[in-house]
């Protein structure tokens, strides 16, 4: 059975002011969902 991860990007949080670097647009969901297959 080949590995799998399961990755969260932005977990439970909702909003910029949780945290800076939360990505929640598209465009950051998706850059942040390709640096965790590459990790």
């Amino acid at each position: 059975m080949k590995p799998m991860v399961i990755a969260a990007p932005n977990g439970a949080r909702r909003l910029k002011a949780d945290h800076p670097n939360l990505p929640l647009t598209i465009p950051e969901i998706a850059a942040e969902a390709e640096r965790c297959q590459r990790a």
